[in-house]
């Protein structure tokens, strides 16, 4: 079980991975100029204020048993 990012300086190139089954999650904010990625959403908190994703609660509520695919229930954070 793995996540993690490398980064090269000369293509300024950065990829960022986990395993292939999903077991270390991988959540990602992608918004102007900045890019957090982290295994624990809390461990963004200093970066950014987390606004709440109404699409993928309400989805959710609706009887979907998960947020909509790709998406958790705050704005801007994929997984």
């Amino acid at each position: 079980m793995f996540a993690f990012a490398l980064y090269d300086q000369h293509e300024r190139l950065l990829t960022v991975a986990r395993d292939r089954f999903g077991i270390k999650p991988l959540y990602v904010y992608d918004q102007q100029d900045l890019f957090i990625f982290a295994s624990e959403i809390g461990a963004m908190r200093p970066w950014i204020r987390f606004e709440p994703d109404l699409l993928s609660i309400s989805s959710y509520l609706q009887g979907r048993q998960e947020p909509v695919k790709g998406f958790l229930f705050f704005k801007h954070i994929s997984s």
